[in-house]
């Protein structure tokens, strides 16, 4: 930490540009989409910029009526039957949504932020979208970094020295890694220990009053609502409170477009087992059309979201025996589907290879048990109905992108991996004969759209600097107004990058931009760039 705080300290007393501009140039140096945002659109103003992430194909492999089906279904015991009429119908008219968030209740301002942004897009049609169609990902720990797992506050209270965010867990500890897919659903004794957490937090803190009556108006009326309890799933909770939460983020909630906050697992999961009964299915020849599946499984071997195919076996091999479990997984990826254990983590998975017909997806989870799934259509189906098996992103991206053809706006690193999916599928097509039309198609999806990195709207940090706003900011501060959301358009894209900065180093440098007063710096820096050009909250 110490050579950081020199590191930082010269960067701040630099001549040649200021710290946040430095920051955002090693971003750029390290994610390849940064840089070429920046190159090609930095000095566009947002509302020009979202004409770009709209594309889509008309040339899709499958139809996406079924899709459209999926998605009516899943919103209307959540949301109601007119949210997702209109939902269904946004989608099917302009098939553009959201990637690059992770599930779960959002208050990540980060993710919170891009949500804002791709809100502001125009339809492709006479009819502008009513609603905001966001697939994200659960296959996720509820501690990940976008702390699914309760609420972030990134105002600084007078009684709490730490670095901001700062975390209020509603999930117990020993939750912490549990996919926020399978996690059971939050109860009465979790709210009550959050409130007593809240009350703790905010008791000797001065200045704080508008932001603990907006957390305890959140708790009472969205959290405490017999609607959300009676979920049992928290991915299913999430969905719901998010749409609420967004609406509490405008002055004017009734103007506002619907926020529809699906898991993406959730939505593949259905329509793989559609796929995996139709032999002309892309997910169907990708998976039992040995040729195609044998390039792919080598074409990808190693790529980011993928799998390590090496990994696989050495896991499988116990051959990491000087290493715990846990930290193999997220080392070795999975192949095609997440196995799911009894304590809701997941299981990286192999694909056993053998006699064609006695293929099988096997893994070993943290304690040692083993998985041993048969790779064929029915037992698939069943394992993804009783959620033993969650797909992967490479088989979510196969049959919602690649497949149907719908444009996933994703983050930093959506832009280097689907791609890399998508050049392995057409590739795997064209090597086999009567494909080559089907890989056509494939090649013709947009997979390289991009809205991560960006925030318009921030919070003073004390009297000299600025911090993100987040969801419980924004609220406490009135809510986006007409006029803010004319304002936030015309932030360009190096501006809004630049106000994301501190998110953004704390997601490839997490250790060293968690240092207080690098936070201090930069949000001292952020005031002097940026202070008349975002909106304040």
């Amino acid at each position: 930490m110490g050579a950081f705080n020199g590191y930082a300290s010269s960067l701040a007393t630099s001549a040649s540009g200021s710290l946040v501009e430095r920051c955002l140039d090693t971003a750029a140096g390290r994610l390849v989409i940064v840089r070429q945002a920046l190159a090609d659109y930095g000095d566009l103003p947002l509302r020009d910029y979202l004409r770009f992430p709209l594309r889509f194909t008309d040339t899709s492999c499958q139809d996406r009526a079924d899709l459209v089906d999926v998605v009516r279904q899943y919103v209307t015991p959540l949301l109601g039957h007119a949210v997702a009429e209109r939902a269904a119908n946004d989608l099917a008219l302009t098939p553009v949504v959201l990637t690059a968030n992770h599930h779960g209740v959002d208050f990540f301002a980060q993710s919170i932020q891009g949500t804002l942004a791709f809100a502001l897009r125009e339809s492709t049609h006479a009819v502008v979208p009513s609603t905001v169609p966001v697939f994200a990902c659960g296959a996720v720990p509820l501690n990940n970094l976008t702390f699914p797992r309760g609420m972030l506050l990134y105002r600084r209270l007078d009684n709490h020295t730490s670095t901001l965010p700062i975390k209020l867990p509603v999930f117990p500890d020993r939750c912490k890694r549990e996919l926020v897919s399978t996690v059971r659903g939050m109860d009465d004794k979790m709210l009550n220990g959050v409130e007593r957490r809240a009350q703790r937090l905010f008791a000797e803190s001065a200045g704080a009053a508008d932001l603990q009556r907006v957390l305890q108006k959140v708790l009472q009326e969205d959290y405490r609502d017999p609607a959300v309890l009676a979920r049992a799933s928290y991915s299913e909770q999430a969905v719901i409170l998010n749409h609420r939460l967004w609406k509490r983020l405008f002055r004017e909630p009734d103007t506002a477009p619907d926020l529809v906050y699906l898991e993406i697992e959730k939505i593949a999961a259905r329509l793989l087992c559609n796929d995996l009964a139709n032999e002309e299915s892309l997910a169907w020849r990708v998976f039992f059309e040995s040729r195609v599946r044998d390039t792919v499984l080598r074409s990808l071997d190693g790529q980011r979201a993928c799998w390590s195919l090496t990994g696989l076996r050495a896991r499988l091999g116990q051959e990491v025996a000087n290493a715990p479990m846990s930290a193999v997984a997220d080392n070795c990826g999975t192949v095609f589907f997440w196995g799911v254990d009894e304590r809701n983590r997941r299981i990286p998975l192999g694909l056993e290879v053998g006699n064609e017909r006695n293929l099988a997806l096997v893994g070993i989870g943290d304690r040692g048990e083993r998985v041993h799934i048969p790779f064929n259509p029915v037992a698939l189906c069943d394992a993804l109905a009783s959620q033993k098996l969650i797909p992967a992103l490479f088989s979510s991206y196969l049959a919602i992108n690649l497949a149907r053809g719908v444009t996933c706006v994703g983050g930093y690193y959506q832009a280097e991996y689907l791609p890399a999916m998508q050049r392995a599928v057409a590739t795997a097509l064209q090597q086999v004969g009567g494909t080559g039309a089907i890989a056509e198609k494939v090649s013709l999806v947009p997979t390289a759209a991009y809205l991560s990195g960006m925030q318009m709207v921030m919070s003073p940090l004390g009297h000299a600097a600025l911090t993100p706003a987040g969801a419980l900011e924004i609220i406490a501060g009135g809510g986006i107004s007409a006029e803010d959301l004319g304002r936030i358009e015309t932030v360009t894209v190096r501006e809004a990058h630049l106000a994301s900065v501190a998110d953004t180093m704390l997601e490839i440098a997490p250790h060293e931009a968690s240092v207080g007063s690098w936070q201090e710096l930069v949000g001292a820096d952020l005031k002097r760039t940026l202070g008349d050009r975002v909106v304040m909250k």
